[in-house]
This record gives structure tokens, sequence and C-alpha cells, in this order.
């Protein structure tokens, strides 16, 4: 009986070891098969960025997320190998964008098609891929509040928004509609892409509102936007033809990326008139002091319209010089101008040409002094102008 139980237990531990031996290459190959990604999220500064949703879409379907932690590592196991997609969560309306992904010393820009969030490549089985930097910042947006008359929030409700963009390297206008839902106490969300002058314009059973423009630059957030809905009218047009100011609206800035200084376009019935509208909008006639100033303008300002510029020599004759009290650094005067002794009287005041756009000096005996119906004004910063509201 001893020697038979021996033999038993012999056996039984002969076929346990088969059995782990055998085990060891299943599990082996369960683990290669898999794939992890870890690494860090930072923003723009290199600070780390906590309890942000980094997720990974195989192409199978299967979906897998980590948070990142205070120190902003993250990781993310058993990823199925082939195509994947790294994005931030939630997909399709995240709060933060990503820049830039670095692994193994190269940088990698975001996908086109999800270019807030998204990361597409392959994984081969078993790949362990360490040390990833992902660079984010907070996407660009409007945070507003649609408020009735007598100040009572518009709750749970949807709107019909267009939002206006003028774009600030080329001046050009845009649009983009949506119907965003109000929270409990009227605000909404709106998220935006570009850098620009923005104006919005809402419709709820009726009643409408619009915003003064305020600029967004790069990364910026405007999060006190307050819009007050009315039965009155408003009068408010889309922009029209690509490339061109409505022809109707004065209201939208144009910046001017390398010196930051806003212009626009005005209706006046005078050149005082001009000036006095200037004033009203902290601002003056404007100053072009480079060559670049003035091509910039020209794209900017493309109607086949005079317009008042801010120079003249009323103070003393043949002495040009800029309202603003800018030294006169740059000319671009007609050919023969200026024709300070012309067969039409002394021309005191410059103009823009409605065609080649250089500079004609008028005065008040010229036949042109009525034809100018049109100023470009200027203001030096458009952000310190922009309407603060409360919450």
């Amino acid at each position: 009986m001893p020697r038979l139980h021996l033999r038993r237990s012999f056996l039984v531990v002969i076929i346990g070891i088969v059995a782990i031996v055998l085990a060891i290459p299943l599990c082996s190959f369960a683990q290669e098969a898999t794939s992890t990604l870890s690494g860090r999220v930072v923003n723009t500064d290199g600070s780390p960025v906590s309890d942000l949703k980094i997720g990974i879409q195989s192409g199978n379907g299967t979906r897998l997320h980590s948070q990142t932690n205070s120190a902003g590592h993250f990781s993310i196991a058993r990823i199925p190998p082939g195509a994947i997609r790294l994005e931030l969560l939630p997909t399709f309306n995240p709060d933060t964008e990503i820049l830039t992904l670095e692994i193994g010393g190269l940088t990698f820009y975001p996908n086109s098609v999800f270019p807030f969030a998204s990361f597409a490549f392959e994984l081969d089985p078993g790949v362990h891929v360490e040390n990833i930097v992902v660079t984010t910042r907070p996407r660009m947006r409007i945070r507003g509040r649609v408020v009735f008359e007598k100040g009572e929030p518009l709750r749970n409700e949807h709107v019909d928004m267009q939002v206006i963009r003028q774009m600030l390297d080329t001046g050009r206008s845009g649009t983009s509609g949506g119907s965003p839902q109000t929270d409990s106490e009227g605000y909404f969300t709106e998220y935006v892409r570009f850098p620009a002058i923005y104006t919005v314009f809402v419709r709820y059973l009726g009643m409408k509102a619009l915003s003064e423009p305020f600029l967004l630059k790069p990364g910026e957030r405007y999060e006190d936007l307050v819009l007050t809905l009315s039965p009155q009218p408003i009068d408010f047009k889309l922009p029209g033809e690509r490339g061109k100011l409505p022809a109707k609206s004065m209201s939208v800035w144009g910046v001017n990326p390398v010196n930051g200084h806003a212009y626009k376009r005005i209706y006046c019935e005078s050149r005082d008139d001009a000036i006095s509208q200037a004033a009203a909008e902290k601002a003056h006639l404007v100053a072009i002091n480079d060559a670049a100033e003035q091509k910039w303008l020209e794209g900017l300002f493309v109607e086949r319209r005079f317009f008042w510029i801010g120079l003249s020599d009323a103070e003393k004759e043949g002495q040009w010089q800029w309202d603003n009290g800018e030294a006169l650094t740059y000319i671009n005067w007609v050919s023969h101008e200026p024709d300070e002794q012309g067969t039409m009287g002394e021309g005191d005041y410059a103009v823009m040409d409605s065609s080649s756009k250089k500079w004609m000096d008028i005065g008040a005996e010229s036949p042109f002094w009525k034809v100018v119906q049109y100023a470009i004004i200027e203001k030096e910063n458009l952000s310190d102008e922009t309407p603060k509201t409360e919450k």
C-alpha cells in the first residue's frame, strides 16, 4: 500500500509539472500578443496635466483608456496588435487638444481628420512603447450665457447660433452654425479652431441677440460672453462674398498679425465725421508706416473705393504728418503727388486711391472731395477694448 501511494503521488507530480510547463508558453504567447503604451501628458510649458483621460481605439473595436495622475503619467496595457488610434476623451468633443506626440526622439502631429485629439498608427504584437510625451493645450472656445431682457437665463433650451469669424492673417470672413443647448443657468460652450475676430449671433423663438466683436488669439478662451435676447429687430447680415468685408456691416475688425493693430472700414459723411467715429471707438484714422502694412491693408480692403487715411499737411503746408502723431517713415503717393499747387487748389488731406491703392492729396475744391465716403480706422490693441461682462 505505501508503494502504491508513492507511485500515485509521483504520477500526480509529473502531471502537475507537465501542466505548468505547457502553461508557461501559453501565458508568454498571450503576453506577447498585446502591447502597452505609457508616458506622460504635459502642457505647452512642460507642466504635467493631471486627471486627463487618454484612450486607445483599435481596429477591431477595442477601447481602452487611462487617466493621468498628478505627475501627468498614464499607462494603457493589453492593447491588441494592428491599427490603433490614440485620442483624448470624450472622442468627439474633448476640452483639450493634442499638439504633438513624441516617441523615441521623433515628433508627430495630429491626424488632419481629428485635429484636436487623434494619432493613428500600428503596433506589432508584443511591442511596449514607453516614455511617450503628449503635449496638449486647452481648446479654444467661447463660453457664453443666454438671458432674457430682464436677466433671467434661458434654461436647458436649444438656440440657433451663428459664429462669425474674421481671420487675422487674411481678413476673410466665415461662419459656422449649430444648435447648442444651454444648461440650467443659461450657459453654453462653443469650441472654435482659429485665431480670429469673432461675433456670435443667436435666435430663439423669434428673439435675437448679437455680441460685440471680440478677439481670440491662439490658444485663448473667451469665457464671459452674455447674449441678451430681444424681440427688437437687429440690423445684421452674415458675411457675404468670401475675401471681402460685408457691404453693409462695418462692425468687424481685422487684426494684422505682424504688428497686432486692428483695422476696419467705416462709412462716413466727411473726413471730420470719420475722425469723430474713430475717436468714439478709441481709434484714429489709419497711419501706414511701411510697405508691408500697406500691402496687408490692400489685401483686407479690396473694394474699389476711396478711403480717408490719417495723413495731412493742414497744419503746415508741405509738411505731411499722421494724425496720431507718428512720424512719416513711408510714402506711397500716386505719380506726381502730392501736388501742392494743383489746378484744383491745395490738397491738404490724403486718401487711398480706389484702384491702385496709392495715396492722393485732395482738398475741398477737388472733385473727389464728396466722392470719398469711407475711411480706414486703426487702434493699437483691440484686446484691451474687448467688452467685458460679468456672469
